[in-house]
């Protein structure tokens, strides 16, 4: 779905789609263009329980946002070797798609049959490397990240079995127990309670 309302019956709580991506997000976290607004002609309203509660995280996903931007073009430094998705050893040159794969196998320890045929959350999915990896080995991924620079992986993920979702770790939009695997590398530790 390319853009719209997607409307939650349970909390009341419409959440806009726009650039193929749902953002469901509360408070300040969600920033919705203005000529979406003036086309729906929409007031999202939120509970101010949540606002309170989310708009601490901001802070993490700022001070990422940026470095992300900048990083977004990682997967088109290929080198001419040859990957075997099975192998984990051994790293590559830092932000070419060897060395993320290298580092996929080395920090979540999953294999090409653990990811096959299963339905799996990149929670923290960043510049969405890690989601493509997961899909390149079998899986339908879904990549959720925070910040805003999850549009700009959109591009290099269209067709790779992979939907994009803006979100919040804290406060999933998911019904319980969906996810088949759920992998969270190298995020939970700059969230603003890890524990939660």
């Amino acid at each position: 779905i390319k853009e719209g309302l997607l409307s939650c019956n349970k909390c009341k709580t419409d959440y806009p789609i726009y650039n193929y991506i749902p953002r469901v997000l509360y408070g300040e976290l969600l920033e919705i263009p203005k000529w979406f607004i003036d086309k729906y002609h929409i007031v999202l309203k939120n509970s101010d329980y949540k606002i309170a509660k989310l708009e601490q995280k901001r802070d993490s996903s700022s001070v990422f946002e940026e470095e992300w931007n900048i990083a977004k073009d990682w997967g088109h430094h290929k080198s001419d070797k040859k990957i075997d998705l099975n192998d984990h050893r051994g790293l590559l040159v830092e932000d070419s798609y060897e060395y993320a794969v290298a580092m996929f196998k080395r920090i979540s320890f999953l294999k090409k049959e653990d990811l096959k045929n299963r339905l799996v959350l990149d929670a923290g999915a960043g510049v969405g490397r890690y989601s493509f990896i997961a899909s390149k080995m079998g899986a339908e991924v879904v990549a959720l990240d925070i910040a805003n620079s999850i549009d700009h992986i959109r591009g290099d993920l269209r067709g790779k079995n992979v939907h994009i979702i803006q979100g919040d770790l804290s406060c999933l939009p998911f019904k319980k127990n969906i996810f088949d695997i759920v992998f969270c590398l190298q995020v939970i530790m700059h969230t603003p309670v890890p524990r939660e």
